[in-house]
Protein backbone atom coordinates (compact mmCIF):
# COMPACT_ATOMS: atom_id res chain seq x y z
CA UNK A 1 0.00 0.00 0.00
CA UNK A 2 1.43 3.37 -1.03
CA UNK A 3 0.29 6.81 0.10
CA UNK A 4 1.71 9.82 -1.76
CA UNK A 5 1.50 13.44 -0.61
CA UNK A 6 1.93 16.34 -3.05
CA UNK A 7 2.84 19.38 -0.95
CA UNK A 8 2.71 22.96 -2.22
CA UNK A 9 3.32 26.45 -0.91
CA UNK A 10 0.10 26.31 1.09
CA UNK A 11 2.02 24.35 3.71
CA UNK A 12 4.50 27.17 4.31
CA UNK A 13 1.71 29.75 4.30
CA UNK A 14 -0.24 27.64 6.78
CA UNK A 15 2.57 27.68 9.35
CA UNK A 16 2.90 31.45 9.04
CA UNK A 17 5.61 32.04 6.46
CA UNK A 18 5.05 34.82 3.92
CA UNK A 19 6.10 32.82 0.90
CA UNK A 20 3.55 33.71 -1.77
CA UNK A 21 4.67 35.54 -4.89
CA UNK A 22 2.46 38.45 -3.78
CA UNK A 23 4.29 38.62 -0.43
CA UNK A 24 7.60 38.78 -2.25
CA UNK A 25 6.38 41.40 -4.75
CA UNK A 26 5.93 43.88 -1.91
CA UNK A 27 9.66 43.64 -1.19
CA UNK A 28 11.01 43.10 -4.69
CA UNK A 29 9.13 45.81 -6.56
CA UNK A 30 9.97 48.50 -4.00
CA UNK A 31 13.69 47.82 -4.22
CA UNK A 32 15.13 50.11 -6.88
CA UNK A 33 17.74 48.99 -9.40
CA UNK A 34 18.46 52.14 -11.34
CA UNK A 35 21.49 50.63 -13.06
CA UNK A 36 19.32 48.31 -15.16
CA UNK A 37 16.44 49.90 -17.07
CA UNK A 38 15.03 46.54 -18.19
CA UNK A 39 14.74 45.27 -14.60
CA UNK A 40 13.13 48.55 -13.51
CA UNK A 41 10.59 48.23 -16.33
CA UNK A 42 9.99 44.60 -15.32
CA UNK A 43 9.31 45.63 -11.70
CA UNK A 44 6.90 48.31 -12.89
CA UNK A 45 5.10 45.70 -14.98
CA UNK A 46 4.64 43.50 -11.89
CA UNK A 47 3.56 46.48 -9.76
CA UNK A 48 0.94 47.57 -12.28
CA UNK A 49 -0.40 44.07 -12.92
CA UNK A 50 0.15 42.30 -9.60
CA UNK A 51 -3.00 40.18 -9.92
CA UNK A 52 -1.85 38.68 -13.22
CA UNK A 53 1.70 38.16 -11.90
CA UNK A 54 0.41 36.31 -8.82
CA UNK A 55 0.63 33.27 -11.13
CA UNK A 56 4.22 34.25 -11.80
CA UNK A 57 5.41 31.27 -13.80
CA UNK A 58 2.49 31.37 -16.22
CA UNK A 59 2.85 35.13 -16.61
CA UNK A 60 6.58 34.91 -17.32
CA UNK A 61 5.66 32.79 -20.34
CA UNK A 62 3.32 35.55 -21.51
CA UNK A 63 5.94 38.23 -20.81
CA UNK A 64 8.12 36.50 -23.40
CA UNK A 65 6.03 38.45 -25.94
CA UNK A 66 8.09 41.52 -24.96
CA UNK A 67 11.24 39.93 -26.42
CA UNK A 68 12.45 40.87 -29.89
CA UNK A 69 11.28 40.81 -32.62
CA UNK A 70 7.74 40.84 -31.16
CA UNK A 71 8.72 43.40 -28.53
CA UNK A 72 11.63 45.70 -27.68
CA UNK A 73 13.31 43.57 -24.99
CA UNK A 74 16.49 41.71 -25.92
CA UNK A 75 16.78 38.02 -25.01
CA UNK A 76 19.60 38.89 -22.62
CA UNK A 77 17.45 41.53 -20.94
CA UNK A 78 14.71 38.94 -20.46
CA UNK A 79 17.23 36.53 -18.92
CA UNK A 80 18.56 39.28 -16.65
CA UNK A 81 15.04 40.10 -15.41
CA UNK A 82 14.17 36.50 -14.63
CA UNK A 83 17.52 35.76 -13.00
CA UNK A 84 17.31 38.91 -10.91
CA UNK A 85 13.85 37.85 -9.77
CA UNK A 86 14.94 34.29 -9.00
CA UNK A 87 18.03 35.34 -7.05
CA UNK A 88 16.16 37.95 -5.03
CA UNK A 89 13.33 35.49 -4.36
CA UNK A 90 15.71 32.82 -3.05
CA UNK A 91 17.32 35.36 -0.72
CA UNK A 92 13.88 36.43 0.50
CA UNK A 93 12.63 32.86 1.06
CA UNK A 94 15.80 31.92 2.94
CA UNK A 95 15.21 34.82 5.32
CA UNK A 96 11.59 33.74 5.76
CA UNK A 97 12.63 30.19 6.56
CA UNK A 98 15.20 31.46 9.07
CA UNK A 99 12.39 33.06 11.07
CA UNK A 100 11.40 29.59 12.30
CA UNK A 101 12.83 28.24 15.52
CA UNK A 102 13.92 25.03 13.83
CA UNK A 103 14.94 23.20 16.97
CA UNK A 104 11.57 23.80 18.57
CA UNK A 105 9.75 23.17 15.28
CA UNK A 106 11.27 19.73 14.78
CA UNK A 107 10.67 18.74 18.38
CA UNK A 108 7.16 20.10 18.84
CA UNK A 109 5.40 18.99 15.66
CA UNK A 110 5.19 15.34 16.74
CA UNK A 111 1.43 15.24 17.35
CA UNK A 112 0.49 17.23 14.26
CA UNK A 113 2.85 15.22 12.05
CA UNK A 114 1.60 11.79 13.07
CA UNK A 115 -2.01 12.95 12.91
CA UNK A 116 -1.70 14.50 9.45
CA UNK A 117 0.38 11.80 7.78
CA UNK A 118 -0.90 8.60 9.38
CA UNK A 119 -4.51 9.57 10.06
CA UNK A 120 -5.53 12.07 7.33
CA UNK A 121 -9.02 10.61 6.94
CA UNK A 122 -10.26 12.26 10.11
CA UNK A 123 -10.18 15.56 8.20
CA UNK A 124 -12.68 14.35 5.62
CA UNK A 125 -16.46 14.26 5.54
CA UNK A 126 -17.95 11.12 7.15
CA UNK A 127 -19.09 9.55 3.90
CA UNK A 128 -15.70 9.96 2.24
CA UNK A 129 -13.89 8.81 5.38
CA UNK A 130 -15.95 5.61 5.56
CA UNK A 131 -15.40 4.99 1.83
CA UNK A 132 -11.61 5.12 2.22
CA UNK A 133 -11.54 3.19 5.47
CA UNK A 134 -13.57 0.39 3.88
CA UNK A 135 -11.16 0.40 0.94
CA UNK A 136 -8.09 0.27 3.19
CA UNK A 137 -9.54 -2.52 5.34
CA UNK A 138 -9.04 -4.89 2.38
CA UNK A 139 -5.28 -4.31 2.56
CA UNK A 140 -4.86 -3.80 6.29
CA UNK A 141 -2.13 -6.43 6.57
CA UNK A 142 0.09 -4.63 4.04
CA UNK A 143 2.83 -2.23 5.04
CA UNK A 144 2.22 1.41 4.08
CA UNK A 145 4.91 3.37 2.26
CA UNK A 146 4.60 7.15 2.56
CA UNK A 147 6.01 9.18 -0.32
CA UNK A 148 6.25 12.97 -0.58
CA UNK A 149 6.57 15.11 -3.70
CA UNK A 150 7.35 18.64 -2.50
CA UNK A 151 6.88 21.66 -4.77
CA UNK A 152 8.49 24.11 -2.32
CA UNK A 153 12.11 25.23 -2.25
CA UNK A 154 12.16 25.47 1.54
CA UNK A 155 12.95 22.59 3.89
CA UNK A 156 10.09 23.21 6.30
CA UNK A 157 8.17 20.12 5.26
CA UNK A 158 11.28 17.94 5.48
CA UNK A 159 11.70 19.13 9.06
CA UNK A 160 8.02 18.56 9.73
CA UNK A 161 8.62 14.87 8.92
CA UNK A 162 11.29 14.55 11.63
CA UNK A 163 8.94 12.77 14.11
CA UNK A 164 8.47 10.01 11.52
CA UNK A 165 12.22 9.41 11.44
CA UNK A 166 12.98 11.28 8.23
CA UNK A 167 16.36 13.06 8.27
CA UNK A 168 17.18 11.65 11.70
CA UNK A 169 20.39 9.64 11.65
CA UNK A 170 20.13 6.38 13.57
CA UNK A 171 16.46 6.85 14.36
CA UNK A 172 14.84 3.71 15.77
CA UNK A 173 11.24 4.96 16.03
CA UNK A 174 9.33 2.92 13.50
CA UNK A 175 5.94 4.06 12.26
CA UNK A 176 3.21 1.53 11.77
CA UNK A 177 -0.43 0.59 12.05
CA UNK A 178 -2.45 -2.12 13.75
CA UNK A 179 -4.25 -4.83 11.81
CA UNK A 180 -7.84 -5.82 12.47
CA UNK A 181 -7.17 -9.53 12.47
CA UNK A 182 -7.49 -11.83 15.48
CA UNK A 183 -3.83 -11.39 16.38
CA UNK A 184 -4.17 -7.58 16.31
CA UNK A 185 -0.57 -7.37 15.12
CA UNK A 186 1.57 -4.33 14.36
CA UNK A 187 2.59 -3.70 10.75
CA UNK A 188 5.75 -1.61 10.29
CA UNK A 189 5.31 1.23 7.78
CA UNK A 190 8.06 3.35 6.24
CA UNK A 191 9.02 6.62 4.58
CA UNK A 192 9.75 6.18 0.88
CA UNK A 193 10.72 9.02 -1.47
CA UNK A 194 10.95 12.66 -0.39
CA UNK A 195 11.46 14.68 -3.57
CA UNK A 196 11.80 18.43 -4.12
CA UNK A 197 10.65 18.19 -7.69
CA UNK A 198 11.50 21.82 -8.57
CA UNK A 199 14.69 21.98 -6.55
CA UNK A 200 15.53 23.15 -3.05
CA UNK A 201 17.81 25.55 -1.23
CA UNK A 202 21.39 24.53 -1.86
CA UNK A 203 20.60 23.04 -5.28
CA UNK A 204 19.26 24.21 -8.64
CA UNK A 205 15.97 26.10 -8.29
CA UNK A 206 13.52 25.68 -11.18
CA UNK A 207 11.25 28.57 -12.07
CA UNK A 208 9.35 28.46 -15.32
CA UNK A 209 6.55 27.11 -17.48
CA UNK A 210 5.29 23.60 -18.13
CA UNK A 211 5.84 23.45 -21.89
CA UNK A 212 6.51 25.40 -25.07
CA UNK A 213 2.81 26.16 -25.61
CA UNK A 214 2.93 28.41 -22.54
CA UNK A 215 5.65 30.63 -24.06
CA UNK A 216 4.15 33.55 -25.95
CA UNK A 217 7.04 33.94 -28.37
CA UNK A 218 7.97 31.33 -31.02
CA UNK A 219 11.42 32.86 -31.48
CA UNK A 220 12.32 32.50 -27.82
CA UNK A 221 11.34 28.82 -27.86
CA UNK A 222 14.15 28.21 -30.35
CA UNK A 223 16.73 29.54 -27.89
CA UNK A 224 18.40 26.61 -26.10
CA UNK A 225 19.35 28.64 -23.03
CA UNK A 226 15.72 29.64 -22.57
CA UNK A 227 14.48 26.08 -23.00
CA UNK A 228 17.07 24.65 -20.61
CA UNK A 229 16.39 27.29 -17.99
CA UNK A 230 12.68 28.13 -18.07
CA UNK A 231 10.76 25.08 -19.29
CA UNK A 232 10.72 23.02 -16.12
CA UNK A 233 10.51 19.45 -17.54
CA UNK A 234 13.37 20.20 -19.94
CA UNK A 235 15.44 21.79 -17.16
CA UNK A 236 14.85 18.76 -14.94
CA UNK A 237 15.96 16.42 -17.71
CA UNK A 238 19.06 18.47 -18.52
CA UNK A 239 20.08 18.63 -14.85
CA UNK A 240 19.99 14.84 -14.66
CA UNK A 241 18.41 14.80 -11.19
CA UNK A 242 15.60 12.52 -12.44
CA UNK A 243 13.12 14.28 -10.16
CA UNK A 244 10.41 14.09 -12.84
CA UNK A 245 11.02 10.41 -13.61
CA UNK A 246 11.04 9.37 -9.95
CA UNK A 247 7.96 11.46 -9.16
CA UNK A 248 6.02 10.02 -12.10
CA UNK A 249 6.92 6.50 -10.98
CA UNK A 250 5.81 7.29 -7.43
CA UNK A 251 2.46 8.58 -8.74
CA UNK A 252 1.96 5.55 -10.97
CA UNK A 253 2.59 3.17 -8.04
CA UNK A 254 0.38 5.02 -5.54
CA UNK A 255 -2.88 3.72 -4.12
CA UNK A 256 -4.01 7.02 -2.58
CA UNK A 257 -2.67 10.48 -3.43
CA UNK A 258 -3.18 13.49 -1.17
CA UNK A 259 -2.73 17.04 -2.45
CA UNK A 260 -2.22 19.90 -0.01
CA UNK A 261 -1.41 23.56 -0.54
CA UNK A 262 -1.36 23.51 -4.34
CA UNK A 263 -3.33 25.46 -6.90
CA UNK A 264 -4.30 23.35 -9.89
CA UNK A 265 -2.60 25.55 -12.47
CA UNK A 266 -1.16 25.38 -15.96
CA UNK A 267 2.52 25.50 -15.04
CA UNK A 268 2.27 22.12 -13.25
CA UNK A 269 0.27 20.58 -16.06
CA UNK A 270 2.46 17.47 -16.35
CA UNK A 271 1.54 16.48 -12.78
CA UNK A 272 -2.20 16.90 -13.24
CA UNK A 273 -1.97 14.85 -16.43
CA UNK A 274 0.01 12.15 -14.61
CA UNK A 275 -2.63 12.04 -11.88
CA UNK A 276 -5.51 11.80 -14.37
CA UNK A 277 -3.73 8.92 -16.13
CA UNK A 278 -3.23 7.24 -12.75
CA UNK A 279 -6.90 7.65 -11.85
CA UNK A 280 -7.88 6.04 -15.15
CA UNK A 281 -5.35 3.21 -14.88
CA UNK A 282 -7.01 -0.20 -14.90
CA UNK A 283 -3.89 -2.36 -15.16
CA UNK A 284 -4.31 -3.63 -11.60
CA UNK A 285 -7.39 -4.67 -9.65
CA UNK A 286 -7.16 -1.83 -7.14
CA UNK A 287 -9.09 1.40 -7.17
CA UNK A 288 -7.16 4.66 -6.99
CA UNK A 289 -8.31 7.59 -4.87
CA UNK A 290 -7.26 11.23 -5.01
CA UNK A 291 -7.83 13.40 -1.92
CA UNK A 292 -7.55 17.17 -2.43
CA UNK A 293 -7.19 19.32 0.67
CA UNK A 294 -8.33 22.66 -0.69
CA UNK A 295 -8.33 26.09 0.97
CA UNK A 296 -10.68 28.83 -0.16
CA UNK A 297 -11.03 31.96 1.98
CA UNK A 298 -14.33 32.81 0.27
CA UNK A 299 -15.94 29.46 1.06
CA UNK A 300 -18.99 29.65 3.29
CA UNK A 301 -18.79 26.38 5.18
CA UNK A 302 -22.39 26.58 6.35
CA UNK A 303 -23.67 26.90 2.78
CA UNK A 304 -24.24 23.47 1.13
CA UNK A 305 -24.15 24.88 -2.39
CA UNK A 306 -20.80 26.57 -1.75
CA UNK A 307 -19.30 23.27 -0.64
CA UNK A 308 -20.66 21.39 -3.65
CA UNK A 309 -19.59 24.08 -6.13
CA UNK A 310 -16.05 24.10 -4.68
CA UNK A 311 -15.79 20.33 -5.09
CA UNK A 312 -17.10 20.50 -8.66
CA UNK A 313 -14.67 23.30 -9.50
CA UNK A 314 -11.74 21.16 -8.32
CA UNK A 315 -12.98 18.14 -10.27
CA UNK A 316 -13.46 20.19 -13.45
CA UNK A 317 -10.03 21.83 -13.16
CA UNK A 318 -8.36 18.44 -12.89
CA UNK A 319 -10.35 16.94 -15.73
CA UNK A 320 -9.51 19.91 -17.95
CA UNK A 321 -5.93 18.60 -18.01
CA UNK A 322 -6.92 15.14 -19.24
CA UNK A 323 -4.74 14.16 -22.22
CA UNK A 324 -6.58 13.71 -25.51
CA UNK A 325 -5.24 10.15 -25.68
CA UNK A 326 -7.30 9.08 -22.65
CA UNK A 327 -10.99 8.30 -22.75
CA UNK A 328 -12.50 9.73 -19.58
CA UNK A 329 -15.41 8.15 -17.75
CA UNK A 330 -16.30 11.33 -15.88
CA UNK A 331 -18.86 9.78 -13.56
CA UNK A 332 -16.44 7.08 -12.45
CA UNK A 333 -13.43 9.40 -12.14
CA UNK A 334 -15.23 11.99 -10.03
CA UNK A 335 -16.26 9.27 -7.56
CA UNK A 336 -12.54 8.82 -6.91
CA UNK A 337 -11.74 12.53 -6.44
CA UNK A 338 -12.48 13.43 -2.83
CA UNK A 339 -12.22 16.98 -1.50
CA UNK A 340 -11.65 18.22 2.03
CA UNK A 341 -12.35 21.94 2.14
CA UNK A 342 -10.56 24.32 4.53
CA UNK A 343 -9.46 21.52 6.85
CA UNK A 344 -6.99 21.89 9.73
CA UNK A 345 -4.92 18.85 8.75
CA UNK A 346 -1.56 20.66 9.08
CA UNK A 347 -2.57 23.24 11.67
CA UNK A 348 0.22 23.60 14.23
CA UNK A 349 -0.59 23.53 17.94
CA UNK A 350 2.40 25.76 18.78
CA UNK A 351 4.08 28.96 17.59
CA UNK A 352 6.95 28.01 15.23
CA UNK A 353 8.48 31.49 15.56
CA UNK A 354 8.69 31.54 19.34
CA UNK A 355 12.17 31.71 20.86
CA UNK A 356 11.00 29.46 23.65
CA UNK A 357 11.44 25.70 23.39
Amino acid sequence: MKFTYLIGNGFDLNIGLKTSFTDFFNIYCNKSDYENAAIEKFKAEIRNNSFMWSDFEFQMGRYAHEVEPLGTLSIQDYFNCMENFRNEMITYLLKEEERINKFAFKNKCDTVCHRAIEYPFQYMRPGQRILLQDYLSKYNTESIEYNFIIFNYTHTFDEFLTPLGYNVAGDDNDIGHWTDDEEDSMIIDKIGEVIHVHGEFGNAILLGVNDEQQVNNPNLIKNDEFRWNYIKPIANEMLGEQHDEISKRVIEESDIIFIYGMSIGQTDKIWWQAIIKWLCDKTDSREHFLVVFSHNTKLRRNNPLDNIKNQKEIENKLLSFAPDSIKIDKNNITKHILCSLNSDIFKLDFDPFSSEY
